[in-house]
């Protein structure tokens, strides 16, 4: 699950999606906070009149801190090399102007990234009603449909839950993908690290396992 960063982050706000995808058999991974935080490093270093000595000690920082934690934590909870704000952006190149700062080229990026080093078996995005990077981010998920075949569903909250036919058709669907990918011969789902509703952290969307 990505999207905007306040919705994906705060499970009030998202109607408690990830318990509902697990409830239906799926597992959910959320997006790492921490591509939100190096990417506003990144859009620091393009903007002038700032103390970039200041900032490039203060990013040199927070990465060795993220490094560490990462080296600490990832052995033993089975993580995959994490995807870099570069990459994301990079990967949305081609569908997100550079130009345009905001969540939308991490949501495409990211997930692209991830859908092409095989850890996801489809995207689901989250953000506010009518918030515009989700909405651009909605729309360039459809060309990544077109010509990469990513499933992917958006959800818009405005303080009303999702409608559950909706998820319901998602879940059946990626179920299906899952099944036909793997010639029905019950192998299990690809297994990365996540930050989730319990707060482990990590890289990947969406993944279904076999046993439904």
């Amino acid at each position: 699950m990505t999207g905007e960063i306040y919705v994906r982050s705060v499970q009030s706000s998202n109607d408690f999606l990830i318990e509902k995808l697990e409830n239906r058999g799926l597992r959910a991974c959320l997006a790492p906070q921490s591509e939100w935080l190096d990417y506003c490093s990144y859009i620091r270093r393009l903007h002038r009149g700032r103390n970039k000595l200041t900032d490039r000690l203060s990013e040199l920082i927070q990465h060795r801190i993220e490094l560490a934690a990462r080296a600490a934590m990832a052995p033993h909870l089975g993580w995959r090399s994490a995807i870099s704000v570069m990459e994301s952006l990079m990967a949305a190149e081609p569908f997100v102007n550079s130009a345009l700062e905001g969540e939308a080229a991490l949501t495409v990026g990211g997930a692209l990234q991830s859908w092409r080093r095989q850890h996801i078996d489809a995207v689901i995005s989250v953000g506010p009603f009518e918030c515009m990077p989700t909405k651009i981010a909605e729309a360039q998920l459809r060309h990544l449909a077109e010509r990469e075949d990513v499933l992917s569903l958006t959800l818009a909250f405005n303080g009303e839950p999702p409608s559950e036919g909706m998820i319901d058709n998602f879940a059946f669907e990626v179920h299906e993908r899952f099944r036909r990918k793997h010639n029905g011969q019950g192998a299990e789902a690809l297994s990365v690290g996540s930050i989730d509703r319990h707060g482990r952290a990590g890289c990947s969307v969406i993944e279904a396992p076999s046993s439904h």
